[in-house]
């Protein structure tokens, strides 16, 4: 199912974002991929935010998962359990 979890308590969505994998993202939420937080209250944003500087296509991969994951409602102002 796309809805589980890995060993961490991280979904498929948000390892994706994390990965940087901007087309599983996409097909993700393409087929209506739960969209709920992992087991910290961490959405698919904070896990590509974590994200650091990088080349020009790492840019381009955050930016473009980034500017989907918007588009798909998710906030910018969520909070993970810890506030940030």
């Amino acid at each position: 199912p796309l809805e589980r979890t890995d060993e961490h308590g991280c979904t498929r969505l948000y390892r994706a974002s994390f990965r940087q994998q901007a087309e599983v993202v996409e097909w993700l939420l393409a087929q209506g991929v739960c969209r709920d937080s992992d087991k910290w209250a961490s959405t698919p944003l904070h896990g590509i935010c974590w994200q650091g500087r990088g080349d020009d296509e790492k840019n381009a991969a955050i930016e473009r998962i980034v500017r989907t994951l918007v588009a798909a409602g998710f906030s910018m102002e969520a909070r993970d359990d810890e506030g940030r």
